[in-house]
């Protein structure tokens, strides 16, 4: 590579950085149509159900590990992957705490939260209303059915109520979020006109 071709190469690199910085600030300044912060509040929306989606995920995860029986398949993987040790310790960190946890919060709260990040990734996801909802009734329908289809033996596990008030509670919380968005979105552009 020559000195011609390193000056362009660092050159292009300037421009680019440039024009980042330049589309970063229009995010926060008045466009040509006069909305501002429109697209600020959109991307505070849609980071926020990411941020909250993984969140749900992550703590249903750590209630399992943390505090369901070691005869499930997930212990024999912690086994397989050699992290078997840290896992030991942390249940051991949290045994204590296990007798004060209410049951329901053990064994049906999990599957709420990871319904809830379900619901929020997809919300997430997908930008065309019609796609997002229809991803959000599928998700609904495998997370109601499967609870369902417990309680009629079609598939292993415990049918539970308290699963389902869960999951309604989930339904209620996701709701009660995307109504809280948008209303945050149609305030900032009452604002704006």
């Amino acid at each position: 590579m020559n000195v011609s071709h390193l000056k362009a190469s660092v050159q292009r690199i300037g421009n680019q950085s440039f024009a980042t910085q330049v589309s970063l600030r229009s995010l926060s300044e008045t466009d040509k149509s006069g909305r501002r912060g429109d697209d600020r509040t959109k991307l505070f929306a849609q980071e926020m159900k990411l941020l909250l989606s993984a969140f749900s995920m992550i703590l249903g995860g750590l209630i399992y590990i943390a505090f369901r029986k070691e005869s499930l398949r997930m212990f024999t993987w912690f086994e397989d992957l050699g992290i078997s040790p840290l896992v030991h310790t942390f249940r051991s960190w949290l045994a204590p705490a296990h007798e004060h946890i209410p049951y329901t919060i053990i064994y049906s709260l999990p599957n709420a939260l990871w319904y809830l990040s379900g619901m929020l990734a997809f919300s997430r996801l997908w930008k065309n209303e019609n796609e997002k909802w229809f991803w959000i009734f599928a998700v609904s329908i495998i997370a109601f059915g499967a609870e369902f289809g417990q309680a009629f033996r079609v598939i292993e596990g415990a049918f539970s109520i308290s699963d389902l008030a869960f999951m309604v509670g989930s339904l209620g919380i996701f709701f009660a979020l995307e109504a809280l968005l948008r209303e945050r979105e149609n305030h900032e552009e009452k604002e704006i006109t």
